[in-house]
């Protein structure tokens, strides 16, 4: 797993974006992804707003009829920069508001949180925006899991979750938190209401999974998961751009 050669026949991160690559990455490592199709900035820029809506309609007829749109950008979603919280997602839940919601997450190349997130990184060049059209999963359970990070300068794996999706959490606060120290052992543990929204066997199944994504992208993972019906759903992957503290 995670060799070179073994991905040669995937998009380039510059051709559709960090978050697209790997997820296509977890999707051909056998991970749990909901279905997914990705759209080239390149793509976009030659058939417009409502030619690329009409092959996002036409990709899509294998697909769920609940789909989220994500933005996958280059340069996000790497070991420099995340981009977190600056390009949208829409949930689209009629094939016929596809069009607005293309544009609301196109409109994100002109806001002005990524004029300033660009200058205050001093990054060079602006991104080029592709698009990842994916079933949306109304998981019980939305969370953030960091593989491997420094926590009361103990190392270990931290993972936040709520009931809910993922407005639930917002950097770890208002969520339930786990922390494990390098030989799996739970060393640390809060809950915001009145029951976890993770079991142990969740909790051991969710480290697995982070140390398997760790092996095929070999640094330390940012993680979103969603669990639905006590199955876990892989939502992103990215490295992880700085330490976890209280």
């Amino acid at each position: 797993m995670g060799t070179k050669n073994f991905y040669k026949n995937l998009p380039l991160e510059s051709e559709i974006g960090g978050k697209a690559r790997n997820l296509l990455i977890l999707k051909k490592e056998g991970f749990n992804v909901p279905g997914f199709i990705v759209i080239s900035h390149n793509e976009i820029k030659k058939e417009g707003l409502e030619g690329t809506s009409k092959i996002i309609t036409y990709k899509t007829q294998h697909l769920n009829k609940d789909l989220i749109l994500r933005s996958s950008a280059t340069g996000e979603d790497s070991s420099e920069n995340s981009f977190a919280g600056i390009f949208e997602s829409v949930r689209i839940k009629d094939i016929s508001n596809l069009e607005r919601g293309l544009k609301k997450i196109l409109n994100s190349l002109n806001s002005k949180k990524l004029s300033f997130y660009i200058k205050s990184k001093k990054i060079k060049g602006e991104p080029k925006l592709s698009v990842i059209i994916q079933e949306f999963v109304e998981g019980d359970v939305f969370g953030v899991m960091f593989s491997s990070t420094m926590k009361n300068r103990k190392k270990g794996t931290l993972i936040n979750s709520n009931f809910g999706g993922a407005s639930s959490i917002v950097e770890g606060q208002d969520s339930d938190s786990f922390f494990l120290n390098e030989k799996g052992v739970i060393i640390e543990k809060t809950k915001k209401g009145k029951n976890y929204s993770l079991t142990e066997t969740q909790i051991r199944s969710l480290l697995k999974l982070a140390k398997d994504i760790e092996n095929v992208f070999r640094q330390p993972q940012d993680i979103e998961f969603t669990i639905k019906n006590n199955k876990i759903y892989l939502l992103q992957s990215r490295p992880i751009t700085k330490e976890i503290s209280e």
